[in-house]
């Protein structure tokens, strides 16, 4: 009998499949959808494809970072989960051996990098059109300020000294800025001339509410339940995620309460036609 020699998988693949680019497609539809409802709610807002495209530049490299770094640092629970989906347990690309974490470490830094360039552009641009050119207008410094919460909490996911999802607080920092900071930014960023500022007043944060708030809680509840599947090893790596600390029935009436309260909470702003 002749046996064929397993070929390696090409680079590029590997990298996508470390980078776990299928999961993108929850910011880049948050990212449309907070853009298209801003445009719908606000008739002065102005679609200008240049900053929305280099807005999803930013969005990408961040959730990138995210991900490179939480292969980086979840490599020791990642090992032990025998029982992984495509959706928990890491990419295994690491685990296997097929590339190595100092490649993983420098995925990250170039998207961390292509996210800062990202986000300079879109200041660098909007500067030029309202003409405050070197001087940051108000409403880039709330771009500027936003767009580096976002970064600063994707890097922190998993990353020293933050670790978020180490500590039982992945749920929350990724709901606030897939649900709550990613809307605001997609909407802020096509407001070149400053009419809604959030430091003069709350009308943006109101008339995305909508979109905020239900989906904040349903984003806790995906990250909850995914971090449900991988307790046990996570619980072996020393990774204590939130259903590590409080246990598993808890999580469970807790992600049950919360789906229940999204939808509530939906109907609610359905009928008072907000």
């Amino acid at each position: 009998l002749k046996t064929k020699k397993m070929l390696k998988p090409k680079m590029t693949a590997l990298l996508l499949r470390l980078g776990r680019f299928k999961m993108t497609i929850f910011s880049a539809v948050t990212y449309s959808a907070g853009a298209s409802y801003a445009l719908r709610q606000f008739e002065d807002l102005k679609f200008d494809s240049q900053i929305f495209v280099l807005g999803y530049f930013f969005v990408l490299f961040c959730q990138l970072v995210a991900h490179y770094t939480g292969e980086y640092h979840d490599f020791s629970s990642d090992q032990m989960n025998i029982f992984s989906t495509p959706l928990t347990g890491g990419s295994k690309v690491l685990v296997e051996g097929l590339l190595s974490k100092k490649i993983c470490l420098n995925c990250a830094y170039f998207s961390a990098a292509m996210s800062i360039v990202s986000l300079l552009s879109i200041i660098f641009f909007s500067q030029t059109k309202i003409l405050t050119f070197p001087y940051l207008s108000p409403h880039n410094f709330e771009v500027l300020a936003i767009g580096s919460l976002m970064f600063l909490i994707a890097h922190q996911y998993c990353s020293p000294p933050g670790k978020l999802n180490h500590r039982g607080l992945g749920e929350l920092g990724a709901a606030v800025v897939m649900n709550v900071l990613l809307p605001v930014f997609s909407a802020l960023i096509l407001d070149s001339e400053g009419n809604f500022l959030l430091s003069e007043n709350g009308s943006l944060l109101v008339k995305l509410a909508p979109l905020i708030v239900p989906a904040f809680f349903l984003k806790f509840v995906l990250i909850l339940v995914l971090n449900m599947e991988d307790r046990r090893p996570d619980w072996q790596g020393g990774k204590k995620t939130l259903p590590v600390l409080i246990g598993e029935k808890k999580s469970a009436k807790m992600a049950s309460f919360l789906i229940f309260l999204s939808y509530f909470i939906a109907i609610l702003l359905y009928f008072s036609n907000f």
